[in-house]
């Protein structure tokens, strides 16, 4: 609305469309009161989809806001894992997790598609006469052209710069004491911190801390382990690799024989309690 307020002798818009000057004035102040308004009914809006359909919109946006603190980039795009549950299309929305890089990224895009179209009016109402401008015809569109794409390529160089120096979006990996412990003495013989190291994650966001009280539940670990047991049991020979197995072969022993013992610990090689004198394992 600035842009038709201001360069309306170019583009024209406001004059095509019958809109006065004082009337586009009264438009961008509702357009700047309106925010805060917005900003409620959205939470309304969102909590009657929650309870209407039973979506967990809140649980979501929490986990995601999680997932962005915890990102392995500085740009959450960067990261080449994306979650195959959810459908193909949507799995790159889902990536950027709502974040402030997200909403980055669509003011840009909206901003320069419209200044574009506004680029584009203002080539079409232009001219004198009858005679229409055309932009191959003018001298001064490739000079003009060059320095623009290299003004914008300085500019973004720049601001690539000036975030870099300023820590916007540094990885906060001291803040969430996860990432700071890993392969540290306090680590297990896989390399994962162990659970109660998750306290430390007191020290992040309280959502985040909430979130992390849930994943770390059992309920949540034996759902997790019913679910994706065939998944885990795929993923073991990518795991288990030759230097895990060797640096890890007590352990594996260990648990291995904990297991043994569970299933029928009084079975020996010379018993003559079953019919073939092989122990019977169960499900």
């Amino acid at each position: 609305m600035i842009i038709m307020a201001d360069f309306d002798d170019c583009i024209q818009m406001r004059t095509l469309y019958g809109i006065k000057a004082q009337d586009l004035f009264y438009y961008m102040i509702f357009a700047l009161i309106i925010i805060p308004f917005q900003y409620v009914s959205d939470v309304f809006c969102l909590q009657v989809l929650e309870l209407t359909h039973g979506w967990k919109i809140y649980d979501y946006l929490v986990y995601t806001r999680y997932r962005f603190l915890q990102r392995e980039t500085r740009w959450k795009g960067f990261e080449d894992s994306l979650d195959e549950c959810i459908e193909e299309g949507m799995r790159t929305l889902d990536q950027m997790c709502f974040s402030s890089q997200y909403y980055v990224m669509i003011t840009i895009h909206s901003t320069a598609m419209l200044l574009f179209l506004c680029g584009i009016e203002g080539f079409l109402r232009s001219g004198e006469g009858n005679t229409q401008y055309n932009i191959w015809g003018d001298t001064m569109t490739i000079p003009f052209g060059s320095a623009l794409l290299i003004g914008c390529y300085t500019m973004l160089r720049f601001y690539m710069w000036l975030i870099d120096k300023s820590g916007i979006y540094k990885l906060k990996h001291e803040d969430t004491a996860w990432h700071s412990t890993l392969g540290g003495p306090e680590d297990d013989d896989f390399g994962v911190p162990r659970w109660d190291e998750l306290d430390k994650l007191k020290g992040a966001s309280h959502e985040a801390y909430l979130m992390n009280q849930k994943i770390t539940s059992e309920t949540f670990r034996f759902r997790f382990l019913r679910y994706n047991r065939p998944w885990l049991v795929n993923q073991l020979p990518a795991i288990l690799t030759p230097r895990t197995l060797r640096r890890s072969r007590p352990y594996l022993i260990a648990q291995l024989t904990k297991i043994l013992g569970s299933v029928n610990p009084d079975v020996s090689s010379d018993s003559d309690d079953d019919d073939d004198g092989k122990p019977r394992y169960g499900p």
